[in-house]
């Protein structure tokens, strides 16, 4: 954002201009002619810093004293235009300045949110391969069964299949458990994101994007309008 600093040619009060939107600020005749119209302007980047640009070489700017041409500024630092130094008045150039909030912490939660849904969806993929070996040894407990017959090395089916059906009655318990665990434990994820995932200033919730960089291509809130700093 950009903020254009000058007189105003009628009235010779400070003139502050961001795009269509002038503010006058101050008394009638209270900035001296040695303050140009468009004297210099103060460009606002998107994190957060202040740079200050003297528009025109015979314009006179000075940052705490000295002359310069640009130069980042803070609040503290004490601006002056023209000759007579015209001290630039903070209080009316944040009046100009249209309330924003700092997106990027969502950044973090996003990628929070995303990194414990993909560890849930791991140990799913893994408690189904043990699963599977389970039942890969109740297959060969049959076919040992079937190979062997009645011959003496019965008791070797006997207890790959004990082992099988002992291993299937495990899992089947743990499964129980950990399938209400973790749908438990995806609700809890999903509410805490739903929760913390919304404007800083409206509150509403933000998380309707597929990832962060998706709600990062907006300037603004989509439902309160205020402007973002990411």
């Amino acid at each position: 954002m950009e903020i254009l600093i000058g007189r105003d040619e009628k009235t010779a009060q400070l003139r502050l201009a961001v795009g269509q939107d002038i503010t006058q600020y101050g008394e009638a005749d209270s900035v001296p002619l040695s303050v140009s119209r468009q004297h210099c302007c103060l460009v606002i980047h998107d994190n957060g810093k202040w740079q200050l640009k003297n528009l025109n070489p015979q314009n006179v700017t000075r940052v705490n004293g000295i002359l310069v041409t640009s130069k980042t500024v803070t609040k503290a630092d004490r601006v002056e235009l023209g000759e007579e130094g015209y001290v630039l008045p903070w209080e009316a150039v944040e009046s100009t300045i249209p309330p924003s909030v700092d997106i990027r912490p969502l950044k973090t939660l996003w990628d929070e949110y995303t990194l414990a849904n993909q560890q849930l969806k791991i140990n799913e993929r893994r408690f189904g391969a043990l699963r599977s070996g389970v039942g890969i040894i109740s297959m060969a407990a049959i076919v040992f069964g079937v190979i062997l017959g009645r011959s003496s090395s019965n008791h070797i089916y006997i207890g790959i299949y004990l082992m099988a059906l002992l291993l299937s009655v495990v899992f089947f318990i743990k499964a129980f458990r950990q399938s209400s665990t973790m749908v438990k434990r995806q609700e809890k994820i999903v509410k805490d994101f739903q929760t913390k995932c919304v404007c800083p200033h409206c509150g509403r919730y933000l998380g309707n994007y597929l990832f962060y960089e998706n709600l990062a291509k907006n300037d603004s809130c989509p439902y309160c309008k205020i402007k973002f700093i990411k």
